[in-house]
């Protein structure tokens, strides 16, 4: 259950400016979106955190949306030259009413 976490997680993870999810982190979002988001393993994962296509802290992400059991969310995966480029994985696309396209994803990709 995903408040198994909640005690001490906002003071263990989702801190700090760091790409790369600690453990406590992609434990949390594999859990949170089990099964909802394309079976993808957050595990040893650089992640792009956003809000209707706007990119945010994973911290500001945790704490407008840790009280939702599974927010509206989707993933979307760089390209091996996106990655190298920028050094994160996929991008988190949280409460957007549109799929992200290739031109949206460079606007995203240009905030960070």
């Amino acid at each position: 259950m995903i408040t198994d976490f909640l005690p001490d997680l906002a003071s263990t993870s989702f801190t700090g400016i760091d790409k790369l999810l600690n453990d406590r982190e992609s434990d949390y979002l594999n859990q949170q979106f089990n099964g909802f988001i394309e079976n993808y393993d957050f595990k040893g994962k650089s992640i792009i955190f956003t809000s209707n296509r706007t990119e945010i802290s994973k911290k500001d992400w945790y704490e407008r949306f840790w009280i939702y059991d599974r927010p509206v969310a989707y993933i979307v995966k760089l390209t091996d030259k996106e990655k190298a480029e920028t050094g994160y994985d996929a991008i988190l696309v949280t409460y957007c009413k549109i799929m992200i396209t290739d031109k949206m994803k460079q606007k995203i990709l240009k905030q960070i």
